[in-house]
């Protein structure tokens, strides 16, 4: 796809909905570069076992968004150089985990202040890919996909999926960002590549 402007599509939606897929689906079709948040073995051990006991929600939120902060100012570079970058995350996605990792009120009003300034130095993606699924093949994806610590997420992932769909579902824009939903257990993501228009 030719394309002399750069761009950021970010694609976000609860886990196992299919992001990481759909990012290389689109990679491949378009020739775009690709950004993965990164399989079992990129999470250091001491975040598979908060994830996998439930603890230490707010350490693990501080790692990922640290992470994904990182990777997007990286990302900014890539557009600023006229690139396509998608990316299965970004900065704003640790927001939809608050409400399960944390408990203490104080947390997190850390955390939501922490992505409150997060957004005062980076922009929004051009392109928000939001994908959503029932819960239960939601379940059934997380179960088959073998990342050992999930099971305690599993539990938690109904909740996660409504925090996306309260702050995604009715929108169509976000902070100049066109915003593409895909259910997945009803539309192929073939669909997204038809609905993409980046010109």
């Amino acid at each position: 796809m030719k394309n002399t402007k750069g761009k950021i599509i970010a694609v976000v939606g609860a886990p196992a909905t299919g992001k990481s897929t759909l990012v290389r689906f689109l990679q491949k079709k378009f020739g775009f570069k690709a950004i993965l948040e990164g399989e079992e073995k990129d999470v250091p051990n001491f975040i598979k076992t908060n994830i996998a006991k439930n603890k230490n929600g707010f350490q693990t939120i501080i790692w990922f968004h640290n992470r994904l902060v990182e990777q997007y100012s990286k990302v900014s570079e890539m557009k600023s150089k006229g690139e396509i970058i998608i990316l299965d995350t970004f900065w704003l996605s640790n927001l939809f985990y608050i409400s399960t990792m944390l408990k203490d009120k104080n947390e997190k009003t850390i955390v939501i202040d922490m992505i409150r300034i997060t957004e005062k130095y980076f922009s929004y993606p051009d392109i928000i890919i939001y994908l959503k699924s029932d819960i239960s093949t939601i379940k059934d994806r997380m179960g088959k996909r073998g990342r050992t610590f999930e099971k305690e997420l599993r539990k938690q992932v109904e909740t996660i999926h409504k925090e996306h769909e309260m702050f995604f579902g009715n929108k169509t824009v976000l902070k100049g960002a066109k915003i593409i939903k895909i259910d997945v257990s009803k539309e192929s993501i073939k669909s997204v590549a038809r609905r993409l228009k980046l010109k």
